[in-house]
């Protein structure tokens, strides 16, 4: 049951990795202590500290990528249900509309 856990813990670290939320020294550094949690041996890693440094020392420029906002001039309409609550007389109303993503982002507000 223990090791289940562990094994658990190394496919999560690993899409941890793989999604890009950890570095690769951080990955190998908790990949041997899992390791070492499964099979009893020990090896010697860094520290808390040690991987801390680490990380401050990585640019942000190697861990951010700059991507354009989606296209979504192709997408084309579709219908929704729109549904409103009345508050007077205590009702739900719905309605059929029709919606469709707008190209420009509003990331701004």
């Amino acid at each position: 049951m223990e090791n289940d856990t562990k094994w658990q813990n190394l496919q999560a670290l690993k899409e941890l990795h793989n999604q890009g939320f950890i570095t690769k020294t951080e990955y190998r550094a908790r990949l041997k202590q899992l390791i070492d949690e499964l099979t009893g041996t020990t090896i010697s890693t860094p520290s808390a500290s040690q991987i801390s440094t680490q990380r401050m020392e990585t640019t942000i420029d190697s861990s951010i990528v700059a991507r354009p906002p989606p296209d979504f001039v192709g997408v084309e309409r579709e219908t929704a249900t729109k549904w409103s609550y009345d508050l007077k007389r205590a009702k739900w109303s719905k309605k059929r509309i029709c919606v469709q993503l707008d190209a420009t982002p509003f990331a701004r507000g």
